[in-house]
């Protein structure tokens, strides 16, 4: 790790939100913790407009919480990931309304059924 990062105890993860356990890889970067998912999906250092962009889908979105996947087993994360992606894709460009609404909820049944496929 370099001189800007460091090892932290619990806290949520800057990109995704998610609470990353005592113990569970990740980094900080300018004072702020990121999960190692997110790292390796490359956003160590997201910029100001993609963390304002994500905010407002989260704020207009809240079922995106649901695809989070950092908590998860390597496994279990694995499996989650192309759900999690294609939902923030769904929510980042589909017009609002219903159908989207209900293409976010059917995602998240996807996902939960694929997960649970190994567990």
């Amino acid at each position: 790790m370099s001189d800007d990062t460091k090892e932290i105890q619990h806290t949520k993860c800057s990109d995704c939100g998610l609470v990353i356990a005592p113990g569970e890889s990740h980094l900080v970067i300018d004072g702020k913790a990121y999960c190692e998912p997110c790292v390796k999906k490359g956003r160590e250092k997201p910029t100001l407009e993609t963390k304002m962009a994500e905010s407002e889908l989260r704020a207009k979105h809240p079922i995106l919480k649901y695809f989070s996947h950092a908590h998860l087993p390597e496994k279990l994360a694995a499996v989650s990931q192309p759900w999690c992606d294609l939902a923030w894709k769904v929510a980042a460009e589909l017009p609002d309304g219903a159908e989207k609404a209900t293409a976010l909820r059917k995602l998240l049944e996807g996902k939960d059924a694929a997960v649970r496929t190994l567990v």
